[in-house]
């Protein structure tokens, strides 16, 4: 069941660090992932940097840190970041993607619009719209910015209003994007190396 033999002691302070470094991803706001694999098993978190990308990979690594793992870099790479497990330990391969790319401020809706087609004018046009709004009449914070443009562009569609993924699945979002494809091969270095 895991990819290198159980000769490796087990303590409670490893089992403690671990179960504090999975549960503690609720407190980041992320969208957690923890998968088991056959041949053995990976934690991959993906969440977003919000307004402050430093203070958010800050975090991340001073919990990796406290957990044992090493080499953990100081600050994230581009492509996303996968670090095998500490020596004689149980923990998992760690990956994480920090949305939009690692780097800038933003949220996942942040990474959805490179999957916008290129020649798409709506999507323009619906950023004008969400832009042009007046303070007074503009419900949402400036922080959700991103979701009022990609949700009214999404609600603007031959099919209005599908879910995110079902928009990836239907191709109104396009997963060829350079962008896209950095996450993907983020997730094979992960799950399949």
């Amino acid at each position: 069941m895991f990819s290198r033999p159980f000769s490796a002691s087990i303590n409670l302070n490893h089992l403690m660090k671990l179960k504090s470094m999975v549960a503690l991803p609720i407190c980041w706001k992320p969208c957690p992932f923890v998968c088991w694999k056959v041949i053995g098993w990976f934690c991959g978190v993906v969440c977003d940097a919000e307004a402050d990308p430093t203070h958010r990979w800050d975090s991340i690594r001073c919990r990796l840190d406290n957990a044992s793992y090493v080499n953990v870099p100081t600050s994230p790479a581009a492509d996303g970041l996968v670090i095998p497990p500490p020596e004689n330990t149980l923990f998992p391969r760690f990956g994480i993607w920090i949305m939009p790319d690692n780097r800038s401020p933003g949220i996942l809706e942040n990474f959805l619009e490179f999957l916008v087609p290129a020649e798409d004018q709506l999507f323009s046009y619906t950023e004008q719209c969400v832009n042009h709004i007046p303070a007074g009449v503009r419900l949402f914070g400036e922080a959700d910015r991103p979701k009022a443009k990609l949700h009214t562009w999404l609600a603007w569609q031959a099919e209005p209003g599908k879910p995110l993924g079902q928009s990836i699945t239907k191709r109104v979002l396009r997963a060829e994007s350079p962008s896209c494809q950095t996450v993907v091969n983020w997730i094979r270095r992960l799950y399949l190396a």
